[in-house]
């Protein structure tokens, strides 16, 4: 199954600026899925580059909005799971930890981000997750474990509340 812009709206509560996922691809094996990210000018990020000549490398894309970008494919892959139902509900999805996160170059406007994503675990409240960011044939970020947790909104509340 692939996911296009409208599917992706429908499963993600995020939105421009932060929706950094443009197309989701399943793969026949149901735990691995590629999504996909187009870099352009037009982002937010790039807001300091208004008529001013720069770098290449004041032009890398951050490495959070990679990461951000990784974390969504992984929410996308874990919704053909069932890990997200009922979320809004009665849960809140937190990514705890990306643990194992090698950078190994960056990736520039023009440049199409493929984020390689396997479940290795999914339970009724975590998941855990790996994978690869690749531009072309090129990997620049790879992530040996990225768990997310479904919290119980009540929960939630209790403890912001003792805070």
């Amino acid at each position: 199954m692939n996911f296009d812009a409208a599917h992706i709206l429908h499963v993600m509560p995020q939105r421009y600026p932060m929706l950094l996922i443009d197309r989701f691809e399943a793969l026949p094996d149901p735990e691995r899925g590629l999504a996909f990210k187009n870099i352009t000018l037009n982002e937010p990020c790039y807001q300091h580059v208004q008529g001013t000549p720069v770098a290449d490398e004041m032009l890398a894309y951050p490495l959070a909005l990679l990461l951000e970008s990784f974390g969504q494919g992984v929410g996308l892959l874990l919704s053909q799971q069932g890990f997200l139902a009922q979320t809004q509900e009665q849960w809140a999805v937190v990514f705890g930890e990306f643990i194992g996160v090698e950078v190994k170059g960056g990736a520039y406007p023009g440049d199409r981000l493929r984020h390689e994503i396997k479940l290795d675990l999914v339970s009724a409240t975590m998941a855990v997750a790996s994978g690869e960011t690749r531009v072309g044939e090129r990997s620049i970020v790879s992530y040996r474990s990225v768990k997310v947790f479904r919290v119980p909104h009540a929960t939630l509340v209790r403890e912001l509340s003792d805070a």
